[in-house]
């Protein structure tokens, strides 16, 4: 069994970058989010970085250790 863990960072809604590994998913955060809060001092957009983790199965005992 295989797991891949992948990131996306949103902001406001949209998605603006997919496909990252945490550590570009932290400094594209961070940069969108210094962004938004010069934009919008009192009111920054919400900056979301969502993980996706995708599980390939390689053997049948693989399924057997999904539960």
């Amino acid at each position: 069994m295989k797991v891949t863990k992948v990131y996306e960072v949103w902001v406001g809604g949209d998605m603006i970058a997919d496909g990252l590994t945490l550590d570009q998913a932290i400094l594209e955060a961070t940069k969108e989010f210094k962004s938004e809060l010069e934009e919008h001092p009192s009111d920054p957009a919400d900056v979301v970085v969502d993980e996706h983790s995708y599980i390939t199965i390689e053997s049948f005992e693989d399924l057997d250790k999904l539960g």
